[in-house]
């Protein structure tokens, strides 16, 4: 059996609400399927080869922690870009979708360069946006899912390529959010985002395997309906 070979990029700087959950999420599912797999770190110290995994998480982190990260990960561009056309599997929550953009302003209005693998720019406003947030999947229509958006930046432009449709949000996130192209997802919903929605764990487990999976989610199912209970949409 193949195994699964994951990056935790910048776990060091990239670490805010726990949402490290994420990985562990995937892998106690790939123990359960018999999955071998091994998790690797790699930080800004490190020389960076995205070709050597199948599946890179990078979750969000503060403000000046997000500028070191996209300062290096700017020297990566063309192996990110490769990766990511190769399929590899890319899950970036919160404010880590930044580091895939063409560049990011900070408060004194100062342009620091990001990777460039999509064409929208990031903001940091030091300004609390926090909502909640029910989604509906671009490619699970009738699997809704839920978010905690919790962030202190915003993006412009990029909106041709959503992960998700919103079915509700208290605040004004408007009517698409994230990002999906090939096997890059994105989004400012934290949660963990693979913890609270197992469809979408399901989804994310496939797309790394490249084959159906099966393994009983009934309770996180039930913990998801009543969460989702809780709010319109």
């Amino acid at each position: 059996m193949k195994q699964a070979r994951l990056l935790r990029l910048y776990g060091d700087l990239m670490d805010l609400y726990g949402d490290r959950g994420n990985l562990t999420a995937l892998t106690y599912r790939l123990g359960q399927l018999g999955v071998p797999f091994t998790v690797e770190e790699r930080g800004v110290f490190d020389t960076l080869d995205f070709g050597a995994y199948d599946l890179v998480y990078v979750g969000p982190g503060k403000d000046r922690n997000l500028l070191r990260a996209a300062e290096h990960l700017a020297g990566y561009a063309d192996g990110l870009r490769a990766a990511v056309e190769a399929d590899t599997v890319f899950l970036a929550t919160g404010s880590a979708q930044l580091l895939f953009g063409r560049s990011i302003t900070d408060e004194t209005g100062a342009e620091h360069p990001a990777a460039g693998l999509f064409d929208y720019t990031g903001v940091l406003t030091g300004e609390v946006f926090i909502d909640d947030a029910v989604l509906e999947p671009v490619f699970l229509p009738d699997e809704p899912a839920y978010g905690f958006i919790n962030r202190t930046s915003r993006m412009v432009g990029g909106g041709d390529m959503p992960l998700f449709r919103v079915r509700y949000a208290e605040k004004p996130i408007g009517d698409a959010e994230g990002i999906l192209y090939r096997n890059f997802l994105g989004t400012w919903a934290l949660g963990p985002l693979l913890a609270k929605n197992p469809a979408l764990l399901r989804n994310v487990l496939e797309r790394l395997l490249g084959e159906p999976v099966a393994f009983d989610d009934a309770r996180q199912r039930e913990a998801l309906r009543r969460t989702l209970a809780e709010l319109p949409g």
